[in-house]
């Protein structure tokens, strides 16, 4: 048996739905999950928007002042994951002599004094956050005068086939339409339910059915940092 809460907002346009939907069809099983259908797009929005209960975010530097160029680890999260990716990504930037700064976007206002910039953000409903986005095109004629990566954290990744790089990859195509990445990192998340809001967990749970669990290959994001560090200084003219 499922115990359903459901938040009307408008009784008699919940009625006509339903007096449609069960006209429109022969047969309406009996625990068939009539509510998901209705509730699906709402629910989607809902965790789109809603986001998550959780708070804290990665703000910190490696490396010393002195060492010369400074790059930029900046990132848009919803519940954590990409926080915790992008730390590692600049803990491994700065190993090859260089500063990093890892900063959530909300509090980049300008690129001064960076000579390259890396970009992480999650994914839900198939986009980029849009602080991430917005972020990108405010800061467009700065980033196309620097190297540029971008990489991105999201579930579909947890199994790393070519039809699922493909569909995760297509979700920059906005942020390609203003800048052209040196490097793209695809990488699988973490869903913690204790992490999301109401509304958020509700709909991962029983509508978008997204398993709780941590399936980040750090072996794999630390490799694809190292590799990323040459390309950065050596663009820039670095060592």
């Amino acid at each position: 048996m499922e115990f359903i809460t459901i938040i009307v907002l408008n009784p008699r346009s919940f009625r006509a739905t339903i007096q449609k939907e069960t006209r429109g069809r022969n047969t309406v099983m009996i625990g068939e999950p009539l509510w998901r259908i209705w509730m699906s797009v709402p629910l989607l929005c809902l965790f789109a928007c809603c986001g998550s209960s959780y708070s804290s975010l990665v703000d910190t530097s490696y490396g010393d002042a002195g060492m010369g160029e400074t790059i930029l680890v900046v990132y848009g999260t919803r519940a954590g994951s990409t926080a915790e990716v992008a730390d590692v990504v600049g803990r491994i930037l700065a190993e090859g002599g260089v500063r990093v700064d890892v900063k959530p976007v909300g509090s980049v206002k300008n690129l001064d004094g960076y000579s390259a910039v890396v970009i992480g953000t999650a994914i839900r409903a198939g986009k980029v956050k849009s602080d991430v986005l917005n972020f990108v095109k405010n800061c467009a004629s700065e980033l196309r005068r620097m190297p540029v990566a971008v990489f991105v954290v999201c579930m579909t990744m947890k199994d790393d086939t070519p039809e699922n790089r493909k569909t995760v990859g297509a979700y920059l195509d906005p942020v390609r339409e203003w800048i052209d990445p040196v490097e793209v990192g695809l990488f699988a998340g973490k869903m913690d339910y204790a992490r999301l809001g109401f509304f958020a967990r509700f709909a991962v749970q029983h509508v978008v059915k997204v398993p709780e669990g941590d399936v980040r290959n750090w072996s794999l994001i630390e490799d694809w940092s190292r590799n990323l560090r040459a390309r950065l200084v050596t663009k820039n003219g670095g060592s």
